[in-house]
């Protein structure tokens, strides 16, 4: 129980002690824009503070907001239609970029990759950017008769200082440019030296692309397989359901909405009649809020003669956070439902198909699927996985020995099917069975004359009579070699930056707080 007596003895220092925090937070709000001292004193999150961090270093609102409108002016120049997909895509992108950068900054300073002024001026002056150029010619500088960049006159134009006063406006927007492109540029080149292309890889892709096979195959296609045909026991469909579950099944909390949708199509009214449709049902929806408001949301509907539906909303971006696709991304009603008490009725809200009032009436905590839900499209999946076993059985049960007519297989067994094909690539798609990785070093492992065991293929297993398959010619292969590295080496090394990038980023500390706050 509390001592009353001592809480009295002790007051003094209770009302120093909430002084110093009322110092300390008014101290600590006017340096960092209302923080919160004690959740700082206790590190909780500061989202009304930063967007988000990286490895400590904080995302700001301005920060964030500045490069989603980037992003967004982006979109517009190339055309892109700017709806709540767009503005949605548009935040992830400002995200993203922001999130590598910290990363990219924190690399180029630790490996001092920045580019001095006198770097940034040869780059100029002996590699000027295609957008500079285009940029260049369009003003009518450098340009010939035709319109084509001259390079020597730009160059010499650098060099000597013989140009218009006006091109200053244009080294300067560019020279701040590179100052951060060549950094980057010079960290990806330097993560790219690390790529490497074997002498297996060569010879696999040559083989992929230039050695021609003709063959004939017995095949059943997967989809022939009546779903009756293949037993799934019960405690199989349980057991994937508790492999998977975590995975798959898992429910993040949400926030249960009722809501009323007026619809913005406008394919059955006449064109002339438009504005006056989409003025009517914007003020359909604001009378139903206020008489919602005024009595109850069921009670609306029943007045109105309107039907309701309901919503599992969550925080997160995923699966639309819960709203049907042609709604669009409404983040505006997600901040709704989890930033209001249960009970609250909205005002009209802008969807992509129109106006929605929404009315909070639960939450559910985070779980999973029922197995009920979920225990027929796993039963789905492994059907179709054991469709694959059961064709191989059928094949090899027919196929007797390598003798077998693969025309007379066929024609006695309702599943199999006969085929050929010829001149193909190894890695090429074959005729009714398709390509896959298996096939393909299935055939270069083959000789003239030889019979495969089953092969899969997304759309169905096969045996593979191989018969001609062209020789491999070393001159040919010697002369290509280099071709096919370099190929090789190009599509790595632009891969293994960014392949890089997005592994480290799942093994640092990334605090993101948009979804709490947009």
């Amino acid at each position: 129980m509390f001592n009353m007596s001592k809480i009295r003895e002790n007051s003094s220092i209770i009302l120093w002690t909430l002084l110093a925090f009322f110092v300390m937070s008014m101290t600590v709000g006017g340096l960092v824009g209302g923080a919160n001292i004690v959740d700082r004193i206790f590190g909780r999150n500061q989202s009304n503070l930063y967007v988000g961090s990286v490895e400590g270093v904080n995302i700001t609102h301005q920060d964030f907001q500045k490069e989603f409108n980037t992003q967004l002016q982006n979109s517009r120049s190339q055309n892109q239609t700017i709806d709540s997909r767009g503005v949605q895509n548009a935040r992830n992108s400002a995200w993203n970029t922001l999130v590598d950068k910290i990363i990219q900054d924190q690399l180029i300073n630790e490996f001092d990759l920045s580019s001095s002024g006198e770097e940034i001026y040869n780059f100029l002056v002996n590699f000027p950017p295609a957008q500079l150029q285009q940029q260049l010619t369009q003003s009518n500088y450098f340009a010939d008769s035709s319109g084509a960049f001259i390079l020597d006159a730009y160059q010499s134009a650098l060099k000597t200082g013989t140009y218009p006063n006006n091109l200053e406006n244009y080294w300067l927007v560019w020279e701040n440019y590179l100052t951060d492109w060549l950094p980057i540029r010079k960290l990806q080149n330097l993560y790219s030296q690390t790529s490497s292309v074997s002498d297996m890889e060569i010879k696999t892709e040559f083989y992929k692309k230039n050695i021609n096979c003709t063959v004939k195959y017995i095949y059943v296609p997967i989809n022939d397989i009546n779903d009756s045909l293949i037993t799934v026991t019960d405690d199989e469909v349980k057991s994937r359901y508790e492999e998977d579950k975590e995975k798959l099944y898992k429910l993040d909390a949400s926030r249960t909405v009722e809501y009323v949708l007026w619809s913005d199509n406008v394919s059955d009214v006449d064109s002339s009649l438009h504005s006056t449709y989409l003025d009517s049902i914007n003020s359909s929806s604001l009378r139903f809020a206020g008489e919602a408001d005024f009595s109850t949301f069921n009670e609306a509907v029943e007045v109105f003669g309107l039907n309701s539906d309901t919503l599992d909303i969550i925080e997160d971006n995923k699966n639309n956070s819960g709203f049907p696709y042609t709604m669009g991304v409404m983040r505006n009603a997600v901040r709704f439902a989890f930033d209001s008490p249960i009970g609250t009725i909205s005002d009209p809200m802008v969807a992509d198909d129109g106006y929605v009032v929404f009315h909070i009436i639960g939450e559910k905590p985070t779980g999973y699927k029922p197995f009920s839900e979920v225990e027929e499209s796993i039963q789905k999946t492994l059907i179709r996985e054991n469709k694959k076993d059961y064709a191989k059985t059928i094949l090899q049960n027919d196929f007797i020995n390598e003798n077998s007519d693969f025309s007379q297989i066929a024609e006695s067994n309702e599943f199999i099917k006969f085929d050929t094909d010829s001149l193909k690539a190894l890695g090429s798609t074959f005729k009714s069975i398709g390509r896959s990785n298996e096939l393909s070093g299935t055939l270069r492992a083959m000789e003239a004359g030889d019979i495969s065991t089953p092969v899969t293929t997304y759309s169905a297993v096969a045996i593979i009579e191989l018969l001609e398959k062209d020789e491999f010619d070393q001159e040919i292969f010697d002369a290509e070699f280099d071709t096919i590295r370099d190929r090789l080496m190009l599509q790595k090394s632009n891969a293994v930056f960014s392949t890089w990038l997005s592994e480290y980023k799942k093994q640092i500390e990334i605090e993101d707080n948009r979804i709490h706050l947009y």
